[in-house]
């Protein structure tokens, strides 16, 4: 297996969703971050407190953000949702070199109808983003209905680390089951590599 190609340039990752605190963002957040700082110099700021200490991680994750951008050679600032899109603007701004990034999750735009200040606000800034990562073709959809421009929208799924969900000495037993429960799929699959999705 080739090794990871380096990328040239160092990220600064900004999320408010990080462990401990458990959850899908949090989980692709840190699997992205601990990824990519593989292949680059990367910096991280995060949040693993949980909703309850957002508003005052906000403004210090944006004096620190600051910080870093001034001291180092950071070229993008990765931002783990939509949620953080105003201060990825404001950096921006304050900083031209910088390019600015985010996923996008279903809610950063299903909220726009339930919450009117939310469209003036966050997604006034995700339009104004460098690139989004939505997370599905359903999140990049909506995106276009609400006026994000498709040529900053790219879907990225999320995926799976199968490794961390393998067990060989579950195989006899997985089969075992299928024969018993459902024989006449167990023989179509006999042999077969098979993702099961609940």
């Amino acid at each position: 297996m080739d090794k990871p190609k380096k990328l040239s340039h160092p990220i600064l990752f900004i999320t408010r969703t990080y462990p401990p605190t458990i959850g899908g963002m949090e989980t692709l957040s840190y699997n992205l971050t601990q990824n990519l700082s593989r292949r680059t110099k990367s910096y991280l700021i995060k949040n693993p407190y949980g909703k309850k200490l957002l508003p005052l991680f906000v403004p210090w994750a944006f004096i620190k953000a600051i910080l870093i951008l001034l001291f180092t050679d950071v070229k993008i600032v990765h931002l783990s949702d939509g949620v953080l899109a105003p201060v990825g603007i404001i950096l921006r701004w304050m900083f031209p070199r910088v390019k600015v990034v985010a996923n996008i999750h279903g809610l950063d735009v299903a909220y726009v109808e339930q919450l009117w200040i939310y469209n003036y606000t966050n997604m006034w800034a995700i339009r104004r983003l460098d690139k989004i990562f939505a997370v599905s073709q359903e999140v990049a959809d909506t995106c276009t209905r609400y006026d994000i421009p498709t040529k900053i929208v790219m879907v990225i799924p999320n995926g799976t680390n199968a490794r961390e969900f393998y067990n060989p000495g579950m195989k006899n037993e997985i089969n075992t089951l299928w024969q018993k429960y459902f024989p006449a799929v167990a023989e179509k699959i006999r042999g077969k590599f098979t993702i099961l999705s609940l």
